[in-house]
């Protein structure tokens, strides 16, 4: 009786993708570019929001917020699309920029009038005010001090006449 041809003849190997196609491919890359974004941009703007978080301190907390002439509080969102911490962190990246503070909030101040521009029916104030607040610990008590950074005053807009 004749034997039945083996069905198990050796193949082949297939061929193998370098490493770095097969790394691209793996469902972890994604997660691991990620990480490596995030640790080089580390609390910079604009990539953060929150530097509250980035490095506990004793020192005081500062934050910077946007108000009209009479230092009450504007809602940020409303009037302009830009968060209360992207205001901070702007203005925190703005004074490397600035010879001094004032100048880097009125710059802060322009870009906010300038994101207001394309909210026609939300107006700003003639007059807005960067303000900057403090708050630490001392004397056995909470002190918040309130400062104005940057004013910036600009004509009312004139309403379109119709005919």
């Amino acid at each position: 009786m004749e034997s039945a041809p083996n069905d198990q003849t050796p193949t082949p190997a297939a061929p193998t993708a370098p490493w770095w196609k097969r790394l691209v491919r793996h469902p972890i890359f994604p997660l691991m570019v990620l990480v490596f974004v995030t640790q080089l941009t580390r609390d910079q703007f604009p990539f953060s929001h929150y530097p509250m978080y980035s490095m506990p301190t004793s020192r005081p907390l500062k934050w910077q917020y946007l108000a009209d002439g009479d230092s009450k509080p504007l809602a940020h969102v409303y009037h302009t699309g830009i968060s209360p911490s992207q205001v901070g962190k702007m203005f925190g990246s703005y004074k490397h920029d600035f010879p001094t503070e004032e100048e880097a909030g009125l710059a802060v101040l322009k870009y906010l009038r300038q994101k207001n521009a394309q909210r026609p029916k939300r107006p700003l104030p003639e007059r807005i005010q960067l303000i900057e607040t403090k708050i630490g610990f001392g004397d056995g008590h909470f002190i918040e001090t309130n400062t104005v950074v940057a004013e910036h005053v600009q004509p009312p807009r004139k309403e379109k006449q119709k005919r």
